[in-house]
């Protein structure tokens, strides 16, 4: 089962060991919403609180996770093109070499 986040704000959440395994959040626009002026937005995790939060095959394009506590967080198999994260977040958990070439570190 998907589910769908973009255009959501979980800022300032406590989303502790959440199960976000295969969400999908992206930016933009699709074949379906083309003749929309607007796309989505990306999901918002800033200033979370994400401890121990699987999203193992997440695909997550253009998420902000500034300032989240990503602390033991999975990502394993997870999409983030264009998502943002900060150096010190990029130690808190493991990302692959193709997560790290596909996200954004923020200073």
């Amino acid at each position: 089962m998907v589910s769908m986040i973009h255009d959501a704000c979980f800022e300032g959440s406590d989303l502790t060991r959440a199960k976000l395994q295969y969400c999908v959040a992206f930016t933009g626009k699709n074949h379906a919403n083309e003749w929309k002026n607007t796309g989505f937005t990306g999901v918002s995790f800033k200033n979370a609180i994400l401890k121990e939060a699987d999203f193992s095959g997440a695909t997550i394009m253009g998420g902000d996770f500034e300032g989240a506590d990503l602390r033991g967080a999975i990502f394993k198999d997870a999409v983030l093109y264009r998502s943002r994260f900060s150096k010190k977040q990029l130690d808190e958990c493991e990302f692959s070499q193709e997560q790290l070439e596909q996200i954004k570190v923020l200073p």
